[in-house]
């Protein structure tokens, strides 16, 4: 497979300022953000290197390569390789930096950055995050400038406008607070139906975004779109199950958390830290519920973990909480 791709690159491009904005490279990008969204990173991966062989200084592959790598830890909540990719993500930048009259590379820049602030939000370096959010967003309005790159930076510059002001939305009736909500919505929208490699990322932002806006048919129409272009993949899962919490009716989030906690056992300890979640949760929504026995299930399934030290340190309040709920249902069955 890698050879075939460098053979048949190495005929088609062979000059070229940028492989972001080749035809004939496109749908080969194209195809590794789809192994994304099907969570088949590995393979993504074998299409960046082959790209890297072919581009060894076009930063395009390093940053597909360091985005692959955030996305792969989020679906695992795994983020222990963080430093490898900044390192890889810096590296992008790098690149990018010595060309700065193509304007994707201010898009690889700003989304490289904006990669980077969210490893600092999961690290919990709220600060650091906010501030590297601001580099990248600068980044990006550079590159809306241009046609060719202003749908697809939308999305970033978008997500920050929409995500800042909703944070700050208590301050938003002081003059120099701006309330930007409508103007990132406005640009994920443009993301969503203009972009060239964001569109699929669009649309999994503004599921949450009308979640939280108790918008729910336009979540669910968000969500149809990834689940009908991704039947394989466990984000459809995710958003039912955000859905039906932010409706607040238990059963259809028991039945939701139900799903997903079968599609994440099927995948065994890769996925042990989203199983303990998921299955804890389910147990308190099972016991709330008073169905006993889905209660007991839900609590064994988490303490099945019980064993893996690492998961056991992360999780022990939870591990804890599992045991304290199977022994009330134990009693309760017994009446």
């Amino acid at each position: 497979m890698a050879f075939t791709l460098v053979l048949f690159l190495s005929l088609v491009c062979t000059s070229f300022s940028g492989i972001l904005s080749d035809e004939n490279v496109r749908p080969i990008i194209q195809s590794t953000i789809a192994c994304r969204f099907d969570h088949r990173y590995a393979k993504a991966d074998t299409i960046i290197d082959s790209l890297r062989l072919v581009f060894p200084n076009d930063p395009a592959p390093l940053f597909l390569k360091g985005s692959n790598l955030h996305d792969k830890m989020t679906h695992y909540e795994d983020y222990s390789e963080i430093f490898t990719m900044n390192c890889i993500l810096d590296s992008a930048i790098t690149l990018a930096s010595e060309n700065l009259v193509d304007p994707w590379n201010f898009w690889i820049i700003g989304s490289s950055l904006g990669y980077k602030a969210m490893a600092e939000i999961e690290s919990g370096n709220y600060f650091s995050a906010y501030n590297t959010s601001r580099e990248a967003l600068d980044y990006l309005k550079t590159a809306m400038d241009s046609q060719e790159t202003r749908a697809d930076a939308a999305l970033g510059a978008g997500g920050y406008y929409y995500w800042v002001s909703r944070s700050l939305g208590f301050l938003t009736y002081l003059p120099l607070v701006p309330d930007n909500r409508e103007e990132g919505l406005e640009l994920l929208r443009t993301a969503f139906t203009e972009s060239h490699y964001s569109r699929d990322a669009a649309a999994h932002a503004l599921v949450y975004i009308f979640c939280k806006s108790e918008e729910f048919d336009s979540a669910r129409a968000y969500s149809c779109y990834i689940e009908e272009k991704y039947p394989s993949s466990l984000l459809p899962l995710w958003y039912k199950l955000s859905i039906a919490e932010a409706l607040k009716d238990l059963s259809k989030y028991l039945v939701a958390a139900e799903s997903l906690s079968c599609a994440l056992d099927t995948l065994g300890i890769k996925q042990g830290a989203n199983a303990i979640e998921i299955h804890y949760f389910s147990a308190i929504a099972a016991k709330d519920l008073k169905l006993w026995d889905r209660a007991i299930f839900h609590c064994d399934k988490a303490l099945d973990f019980t064993d893996n030290k690492a998961l056991f340190e992360r999780f022990e309040d939870e591990l804890h909480e599992c045991k304290t709920i199977r022994e009330y249902s134990k009693e309760r069955m017994a009446q």
